[in-house]
């Protein structure tokens, strides 16, 4: 009888050991392995960031490929993994490169370069029970990152524009130019090249163009072949306002981009309010002018065919008829990402762009 009771207590021990073993494991997978995952998490949040914040500087140069890294090293380290700050190496866990919709290629071309590939790891993380169960003191992980930017494509969409509008034939009248220097004249029917244009508004009324140029009264977006009304008046206190908006303007002519700006006119009322150089800049709505330009109607209704970003910068409101102009600047040759949505058929410097995508 003492054997066989001696025999079970063995047992029990024995039974007893297994069971501590079998606790000890699940200890390991619902803590050590739950608290690796945790820090997983933690780390996956932090290149996440770090990548999206990266690749929102590339712009084409060199120079945003450098800012690109830098941001990414800076968001890395506003989160934390394990309790510490991400302290990514800008030299092995940061890469710039292209994705090309299914892989990402490390490149060196800032014209081709689109995307951000972070990849940083967590060594030694502490285990509470995974030592004894299976012998491992030390756990670790790892997380990547991918963000890209997307393309821009021309705009369908804008929410704010200047009340001008011109016909999509003007350009072909500058063929190669990528900066239109042109006097908008909306004065006779023989020689306009424009016309005042609102969406939704009548165009005819003065009071509704200022109010415009003021406040930029638009409500909600105006979208391709949305019908814009055209008003080909010189309308005297209107050219007087939008010389106002240059004249308080916080923006100077650029110079680098729109090139020299000349002579102001002989009766301009920007420079007769002592601030000629400066100017008033924004999208202008571009509408179907058809084949001969010459024989554009600007007191009709047109449909919006795009939108062309224009530099504002001399008004002439006094005078003959014939000299009641606008001196603008239309950009056709750089990208402004004005537009709120995307779709556009037309490319004159109007761009939407697609917000950044996290790929991987």
């Amino acid at each position: 009888m003492q054997r066989t009771h001696l025999g079970r207590r063995g047992s029990t021990s024995i039974q007893l050991a297994l069971s501590l073993t079998s606790i000890l494991g699940m200890g390991a997978l619902v803590v050590d392995i739950g608290y690796a995952r945790l820090v997983h998490v933690q780390l996956q949040g932090a290149v996440d960031a770090a990548a999206h914040a990266g690749v929102a500087y590339l712009d084409g140069t060199a120079e945003g490929m450098e800012y690109a890294v830098d941001g990414a090293v800076t968001f890395g380290a506003m989160n934390f993994a394990d309790g510490q700050p991400v302290e990514l190496d800008p030299d092995t866990e940061i890469e710039l490169g292209v994705w090309d919709g299914s892989e990402f290629f490390v490149s060196e071309d800032p014209e081709e370069v689109n995307a951000v590939r972070v990849v940083a790891g967590a060594e030694g993380l502490q285990t509470w029970f995974a030592g004894a169960a299976f012998g491992r003191s030390e756990l670790a992980t790892n997380a990547t990152a991918i963000a890209v930017m997307p393309a821009s494509e021309p705009a369908g969409a804008i929410e704010c524009y200047i009340p001008l509008a011109v016909p999509d034939c003007l350009f072909e009248k500058y063929p190669d130019q990528q900066i239109i220097d042109v006097d908008l004249e909306l004065n006779s029917d023989k020689n306009d090249n424009a016309g005042w244009a609102l969406v939704g508004n009548d165009p005819s009324s003065a009071s509704a163009i200022r109010d415009h140029l003021e406040n930029c009264t638009q409500e909600g977006e105006i979208e391709l072949m949305d019908v814009t009304r055209l008003n080909n008046g010189t309308l005297t206190s209107t050219l007087k306002a939008l010389a106002d908006q240059i004249a308080t303007s916080e923006t100077t002519f650029d110079e680098s981009t729109f090139g020299p700006i000349g002579d102001p006119y002989e009766k301009s009322d920007v420079d007769k309010a002592g601030a000629y150089g400066k100017s008033f800049e924004g999208p202008l709505i571009v509408f179907d002018g058809g084949d001969d330009c010459d024989n554009v109607k600007y007191t009709q209704d047109q449909d919006i065919t795009g939108f062309v970003w224009g530099s504002v910068y001399d008004v002439q409101s006094t005078g003959a008829v014939a000299s009641k102009n606008i001196a603008v600047r239309l950009d056709v040759a750089h990208e402004y990402a004005e537009g709120t949505a995307g779709g556009g058929t037309l490319d004159q410097g109007i761009s939407y762009q697609p917000p950044i995508m996290l790929v991987h």
